[in-house]
């Protein structure tokens, strides 16, 4: 069905949690995964039931679509980023939707998604967002505001001068507890 890139991932050992209403677009998406080389899979039709697998499953990347009821991905990505434990509340989140205009967008890193994927999706685009949260994830932010992944992608390493934000002081490791 898909075909593998070419410097592909071992994906083996990850835990992907798949929380999406329609169980054909599931069922492709875990397709995809098991050709990039996945197999272990958690799935939950809605946002709550996908919340609480989080809960109790160790999750390595989410999979969320962005149109469900009665909790939407959008809900589910802002309970996951107020976890008590920085395990779970770190956990990257790609969200799909069909709804991927550049204000939707933004909304949804607004909120903490680490990665957006237009559908119809793709096993390529797929890949490239799993590519993404694995090699080069970007650090993680706890704001007065905001709870999640930096929304800068640049890299500003270099930057020496004064601190830009007053929330500079809140980064920490994605790691950290």
């Amino acid at each position: 069905m898909a075909s593998k890139p070419h410097n592909i991932l071992d994906l083996s050992d990850l835990a992907f949690l798949l929380v999406e209403d329609n169980p054909n677009m599931r069922s492709l998406i875990k397709e995809f995964l098991r050709c990039f080389g996945g197999r272990k899979f958690l799935e939950a039709e809605e946002g709550a039931d996908g919340l609480g697998l989080l809960e109790h499953k160790a999750v390595d990347i989410v999979i969320t679509n962005w149109e469900m009821r009665p909790i939407d991905g959008l809900e589910l990505v802002r309970l996951i980023r107020r976890q008590p434990v920085a395990e779970k509340r770190s956990v990257p989140v790609i969200m799909a939707s069909g709804y991927s205009t550049p204000s939707n967008v933004r909304l949804a890193r607004d909120q903490g998604v680490t990665e957006f994927l237009t559908k119809p999706i793709s096993a390529r685009e797929l890949y490239k967002r799993i590519e993404n949260v694995i090699l080069r994830p970007r650090p993680f932010i706890r704001a007065k505001n905001y709870i999640g992944p930096c929304r800068h992608r640049h890299d500003d390493t270099v930057y020496e001068g004064p601190k830009r934000r007053n929330m500079d002081d809140d980064l920490f490791s994605a790691t950290a507890s």
